[in-house]
């Protein structure tokens, strides 16, 4: 198997979690508290992940449960995913007043999504839709405007794979994402794909580069991507 530049997908790093984190569905980094920050898909639970052989916190409850698919920090903010597109902004990290925010997805349908990133250029979330009727090897994003707190009701991001020389997708398979980062050395768009077993590279804009496959045994169910410094 390819792995992408300055990665090693053949050899990851393993960290071992408790039961309470079986289930998770996304993370992103703090530098402030040096971990990987997981949110737990069905219990509206953040936890705290250590890379230094410390056990992970204890779950501190943000909101009721709820099918939560992904996790993003803007720098400042900390929003939760809903499957239904739904975002809820997280208050008071790790505090007993810990609480939090729901802004509604504007759109009423058969959206599913499960991936969000933060784009810093444009002072956005990127809501990338796992099933929203893609077609054409494209993906289709929303946009959550971070100055008004409000998602666009237009979709106005894609995920493009005709740029690809060779079509990594089967035969009526569609791209399914499960979580992406912009790469803070080289920009790049990096997205997970667990459905499909896919490492997708793609420039700023969502113009896929690179596709690289997943080891099944190694990446089971890839829900969460984050960069650490």
């Amino acid at each position: 198997l390819k792995s992408p530049t300055g990665h090693n997908l053949e050899n990851p790093v393993k960290i071992k979690l408790g039961e309470d984190l079986d289930e998770i569905s996304g993370i992103a980094y703090d530098k402030s508290l040096g971990a990987i920050i997981a949110l737990n898909d069905e219990e509206g639970k953040l936890f705290k992940i250590y890379t230094d052989n410390r056990p992970p916190s204890i779950g501190h409850r943000f909101n009721k449960g709820g099918d939560y698919e992904d996790l993003c920090y803007d720098g400042k903010n900390w929003y939760a995913l809903k499957s239904n597109g739904n975002l809820s902004k997280i208050e008071n990290l790790f505090t007993d007043s810990m609480r939090s925010i729901e802004f509604k997805f504007p759109l009423k349908g058969k959206f599913n999504f499960e991936t969000i990133f933060h784009d810093p250029a444009n002072n956005r979330l990127v809501l990338l839709c796992k099933d929203c009727g893609n077609t054409d090897g494209k993906v289709s994003g929303y946009s959550f405007d971070l100055g008004k707190s409000e998602t666009d009701s237009i979709s106005n991001f894609n995920l493009d794979l005709s740029g690809l020389i060779s079509n990594p997708l089967g035969n009526n398979e569609t791209l399914k994402p499960s979580a992406a980062a912009y790469h803070p050395l080289t920009g790049e768009l990096f997205v997970i794909a667990s459905v499909n077993s896919l490492l997708i590279i793609a420039d700023q804009n969502g113009k896929a580069k690179e596709a690289f496959k997943l080891d099944k045994k190694l990446f089971k169910q890839p829900e969460g991507l984050c960069f650490s410094p």
